[in-house]
């Protein structure tokens, strides 16, 4: 999610765009990238955010649906960097993406 002033709505799109399209997972950055993630996983341990996930396995119980969105810790601490730039490049392809963008700007521009 981005949120910017209209002004500066184009900017935000390409910056969107090439976060989603031009990753490079540098090597020397990845460990710790990969702890900011466990520390996100960590501080979603609310209890409404552990609500959330004991419905979302109910729920969607055999679906991709029932994961949660950031992973687990276990999965997160140990897969292969290699592992996840294969997936980046499988996966992050526009077919199987969504935009979104709400704000007061001309639609037509």
């Amino acid at each position: 999610m981005t949120l910017v002033p209209t002004e500066f709505i184009s900017e935000a799109l390409d910056i969107q765009q090439d976060m989603l399209f031009n990753s490079i997972f540098p090597e020397e950055r990845f460990p710790k990238e990969r702890k900011i993630v466990i520390e996100e996983i960590r501080k979603d341990s609310a209890i409404l955010y552990i609500a959330e996930q004991f419905y979302d396995r109910w729920a969607y119980h055999g679906s991709p649906y029932a994961r949660p969105v950031l992973g687990y810790e276990n999965l997160i601490a140990t897969i292969p960097r290699q592992e996840i730039i294969d997936y980046y490049h499988a996966y992050y392809q526009p077919n199987n993406m969504i935009v979104l963008v709400i704000g007061d700007f001309d639609t037509r521009q």
